[in-house]
This record gives structure tokens, sequence and C-alpha cells, in this order.
């Protein structure tokens, strides 16, 4: 398979390709080595060296928040079909200090020693049998994302929040729709953009119904745990329980 070069190239256009889909590893290394700081037709930069995006990523000059963002803003207002809830405003991923801080803060809480350790007791159980599966297929062959990567942090987050078994499989697919939402909004398509919205509305109708279960009778997991923090006299909004869960 041949790639293009990176120099000269804009990177949304060969993000389109099935071939970049397929083995996007090439291209990247053909961008690290001749272009590592990629500015693209939109503005948008893309950093490909692991020491850049370190420096981004902890640079306080700069902001995890879209809506900082003129370009960001542009897109929403040209696409303006949204999940109901506005996970700009309660994902601490996307906040900066203070509001960052404050739920990180909060979430920490329900990460007690206790539940870390089980859920390494869990994830080694998990990882075990996924690895026997695939002994006992006896091809001599493995896909390590189809196999263990992708599958492994589905069910440990099901089980965090609670998600019972029967339900994972329609998990997995809303989340893989979900996780659309983090392309860069010019390679998100209108009916893309549409499977978002409502795969986002089915999390937040089915996590609202959850956490209304669980402050009801709380549990072991994670959910009833961040029900349950407390700092300082500040808990998470119902809002914010839904963001932390998606």
């Amino acid at each position: 398979m041949t790639q293009p070069a990176a120099e000269g190239v804009d990177f949304f256009s060969v993000v389109m390709t099935p071939e970049f889909r397929e083995d996007p590893y090439s291209f990247f290394d053909a961008l690290r080595a001749t272009e590592p700081v990629h500015r693209t037709p939109f503005g948008v930069y893309l950093l490909s060296r692991h020491a850049d995006a370190t420096a981004v990523v902890r640079d306080p000059k700069l902001s995890n928040d879209e809506r900082n963002s003129e370009l960001h803003r542009a897109l929403q207002e040209a696409n303006p079909i949204q999940p109901t809830l506005d996970m700009d405003e309660v994902v601490m991923l996307f906040l900066d200090p203070p509001d960052h801080t404050r739920l990180r803060g909060l979430v920490s809480k329900g990460f007690t020693p206790r539940m870390v350790e089980q859920l390494r007791i869990r994830i080694q159980h998990i990882v075990d049998e996924r690895l026997d599966a695939v002994a006992a297929r006896g091809d001599g062959r493995m896909d390590v994302v189809t196999d263990l990567a992708y599958p492994l942090p589905v069910v440990i987050i099901c089980e965090l929040l609670g998600v019972p078994i029967e339900d994972q499989a329609t998990f997995q697919s809303w989340s893989t729709e979900l996780a659309g939402a983090i392309d860069p909004d010019p390679l998100i398509s209108p009916e893309q953009r549409e499977r978002i919205k409502i795969a986002g509305d089915a999390f937040i109708e089915y996590f609202t119904a959850l956490i209304a279960r669980r402050r009801a009778d709380p549990g072991e997991e994670l959910l009833s745990a961040l029900i349950a923090a407390e700092e300082d006299g500040d808990r998470l909004s119902e809002e914010e329980l839904l963001g932390t869960a998606l």
C-alpha cells in the first residue's frame, strides 16, 4: 500500500481515504519526518511528535475548552445538531482549571484504594480470559486490538458503572458512535453527526435511569461512589454525573 508523502499534503484529505483508515501509521511516520507541526487549511494544527504534544498538553496558556475556539464556534453554528447534554460544560476532559480541578477532585474520591485493587484483580482476570480464548483458537495468530485492546476497556467501564451484562453489547454500539464526536469537526458528515446525537441521547436516557436507581439503592460500583462523593460540601450535579459517565 502506498501512502502519500506528508509534506505539502492536506491531512484532512488524506484521512478520508480508505487507505489511511486501513493503515495510518506510514503516513504519520512521514508526517513526523517531514512536517511534524502540520497546519491544515482550516487553521487546525496537527502535532505528530510526542514531545510537542506533551508540551502543548502541559502549557497553561493553552485551553482544553473548545468554546474558546472561534473555529469551533463557527463549525457548531454551521452544524447545529447536538446531543441533549452539552459535553463541553460538564466533562472534565474539555474544561480548564478551576472547573477541571473541581471535577477531578470529586471524581477521584470515587476511586478508593479498595476499588482500585478490586479493579486490578478484575482486569487481570479478563485479560487472562481473552488470552486463553486466543490460545484456544489454535491458529497461532492474535490481533492485539480486536482480541484484547478494544474489548478490555469496554467490559471494564461497563462493570465500573454497573451496566448489566445483557446491556453491554448495546452500550458498546452507542460508544462506537459517540467516540466519533472527538474527530475533527470537518471530518464528521451530517449523517454521522445525527448518529452521534442519537447515541448521546440514548446514553443520557440510560444513565439518567441508572443514576436514579443507584440513588435509591447504592451499590459497590463507581457510579454509586460518584453519587456519594463530596468535598467541602460540594457534590457532582446531575449533569456532571451524566457527563462523567459518558
